[in-house]
Order: C-alpha cells, then structure tokens, then sequence
C-alpha cells in the first residue's frame, strides 16, 4: 500500500466491487480488518482506540495495571482492579516508572504462568500445549485490556 495515500482510500478498481464485509470495522489504513488478529494487539495498541496514546508515564503504568489484574491470582484480583481504577483516575501513581512495585507484580506474573508454562518443558506435547497456553494468555490479556479501556471510557463519560 501507498503510504502517501489518505487513509479510508480505495484503489480505483476496488470501487467498482461491493464491500464484501460492511459489517467488519475499518483498519487505522482504511481496509476491513479480518476475524481474530484485531484484539491481539491489545493492550498497548488498544488504548489507542479509545483515545490514549500509552506515550506518557501516566498510560505505561495504567498499562503494567492490566497486566497485573489479567494474571492476578484470585486472592489478589481485587486489589489489582482497584489499583487500576485508581490509576485510570490519575490517583497513587509513581512519580517514575523505578518506583513501580516490580518485585510485587513479577512475582503475581510468575504465580499465575508457572504451572502452564512448565507443561512446554514436556517431550513431544511442549509445542502443542505451549501452542494453546499462550493463545488462552494472549486471549486473557487482550480480552482484560478490553474491558479496562471501556470501564475507563465509561468512567470518563460519566463524569464529563
């Protein structure tokens, strides 16, 4: 594709062909986006549909947030949900990203991964398994980010 080119163009021949797919969003390029692969960018290039860049300090930590409450262990899932409403609010945030709790979060992300990830190490089934464990995280992650941006965008409206 031509980079020069407006976004929502179409090559001339094209316009001439129905859209075979109407119903499907457009891409950020103009062009229909196919099933699966469009929630698989989530989280970073998520924000960015519903209006945050994830350029500022401020959105690389409400970031580390949804990472935190998507592999969270039950006992801790309620706290990582209101560490993220406070941080989508801008409240107790760090001042720099070192003053993040590091130590707390990669221990929460080992907890959870540990055992699905131990079942790649297996002769044979590793690939497979390894295959189906990092779809369902993937899944897990984008599916997480998805519903923190709408919860942040629904709080936004609310208050406005």
């Amino acid at each position: 594709m031509d980079h020069g080119q407006a976004p929502a163009a179409r090559r001339p021949e094209d316009a001439r062909r129905p859209d075979p797919h109407p119903h499907r969003p457009l891409s950020h390029h103009g062009q229909r986006r196919g099933r699966g692969g469009g929630g698989r960018r989530l989280p970073a290039g998520g924000g960015g549909l519903y209006g945050h860049s994830g350029k500022s300090l401020a959105e690389r930590l409400y970031l580390l947030r949804i990472f935190q409450l998507a592999f969270s262990s039950a006992k801790h899932r309620p706290e990582a949900l209101s560490a993220l409403e406070a941080a989508g609010r801008g409240l107790h945030q760090p001042e720099r990203i070192q003053d993040f709790d590091w130590r707390k979060f990669q221990l929460e992300y080992r907890d959870y991964i540990d055992l699905a990830k131990l079942a790649q190490l297996i002769p044979v089934i590793g690939a497979p398994v390894g295959a189906v464990v990092n779809w369902r995280l993937t899944t897990r992650l984008a599916t997480t980010a998805m519903n923190a941006y709408r919860l942040r965008w629904f709080e936004d409206e609310h208050l406005t």
